[in-house]
């Protein structure tokens, strides 16, 4: 769902204020997390506002699928993909964690023929200008107790992921740590997972010249400072996502897709196991893969290809390996012969099964890059 950017927080010396009139209004109206990927955006820029249109690319449900970062220089505009993940937190729906794939300063000063400067932004900077942003609105009552009783939050530096797939089923959870300094004291450290990928000033692709971040919300923040801190075994929040042990289903209840994913550089058998798919919606979904790596190559760079190979079978009935013998295609390696899990047990959930070995593994394996990793292989 897109949706333009309606507000540009206040600047103050070029810097964004987190505690602007603009900025309270959002934290006072419930508006702060849904923007929150817009503000991330121009922090991680150094932008005021003013330099570019950030329109936002709002995933449904609990999970990413296909929305996408993107720039047109044209129109000087930017597509972040924005995600807003909800607990049940005293009986109560909660936003609780917001995640945002966003454009690398160096891609925006290339592509829009800007100067942007400053000093390198990391995620680290967005989570603390959201604490900055929930303590401007504490009463003095408030802030003095969450300031001589409550437990501390700190900001570690960004947690960096090798690749988007290993960045994609990062629970924000998991570097939320307790720690306690040399005097005893407790605190509550975060850190962001995290995801860069250089511009290529040359050729640089859809996925080139990205800064994704994973963030805590200022509802779990302001709820930390003025109830939580002051419990002695609270945690922020429950786990956003629950651990995934086990797909909803092995197989396919609406066919499957064959396609070549350029970031990885590998083909893959794509199962649509959530119960939420139809044959429709899967063929769908399908239709905007690549089919193979001489489409991807040929392509202008972007996201959406010119559809997989669907059929209304699944991976193993139609035989997807047979499929592909007389295509410039090997086997995957033994290390990663397997099967990755993505959005595990949602409605959407869809299984991955590597066709072909993976271009940049940067060490890794698949099962270090996926929400869960499988073996055998179907």
């Amino acid at each position: 769902m897109l949706a333009v950017c309606s507000h540009s927080p206040a600047a103050v010396s070029g810097e964004l204020d987190p505690a602007s009139p603009v900025i309270a209004d959002l934290v006072a109206t419930g508006g702060y997390n849904q923007q929150l990927c817009v503000t991330a955006q121009l922090i991680l820029a150094n932008s005021d506002g003013d330099d570019f249109e950030i329109i936002v690319d709002r995933a449904r449900g609990s999970r990413f699928n296909m929305e996408q970062m993107a720039t047109d220089p044209d129109g000087k505009q930017v597509t972040v993909a924005a995600l807003v993940q909800k607990v049940e937190v005293d009986g109560q729906a909660m936003e609780a964690a917001v995640s945002c794939k966003m454009i690398h300063r160096d891609r925006i000063n290339d592509l829009f023929g800007l100067e942007l400067g400053g000093p390198p932004r990391s995620c680290r900077n967005v989570n603390e200008f959201t604490y900055r942003a929930a303590l401007a609105v504490l009463s003095e009552d408030e802030r003095q107790a969450f300031e001589s009783i409550g437990k501390a939050l700190r900001f570690a530096d960004d947690k960096i992921m090798g690749a988007g797939a290993q960045w994609l089923p990062s629970v924000v959870n998991d570097f939320i740590q307790p720690g306690q300094d040399v005097d005893g004291s407790q605190y509550i450290s975060i850190q962001a997972p995290s995801v860069k990928v250089p511009w290529d000033y040359e050729d640089g692709d859809w996925f080139q010249g990205v800064q994704s971040c994973k963030l805590v919300s200022v509802d779990a923040m302001h709820r930390w400072m003025t109830m939580a801190a002051l419990w002695t075994e609270a945690e922020m929040f429950p786990r956003v996502t629950p651990l995934c042990t086990e797909p909803s289903s092995r197989s396919s209840v609406a066919g499957s897709c064959i396609l070549y994913f350029g970031p990885s550089g590998a083909t893959f058998c794509q199962d649509f196991s959530g119960r939420g798919w139809t044959p429709e919606s899967a063929a769908a979904d399908c239709a905007q893969r690549y089919a193979t790596q001489a489409e991807w190559e040929a392509s202008e760079g972007s996201y959406i290809g010119g559809g997989g190979a669907y059929s209304p079978q699944s991976c193993a009935e139609r035989d997807a390996l047979a499929e592909l013998r007389g295509e410039p295609v090997l086997l995957a390696d033994s290390a990663n012969r397997g099967t990755c899990v993505w959005r595990c047990n949602d409605a959407d959930e869809a299984l991955w099964h590597v066709m072909s070995p993976i271009r940049e593994t940067g060490g890794r394996s698949m099962k270090d890059s996926c929400e869960l990793f499988l073996q055998p292989y179907w």
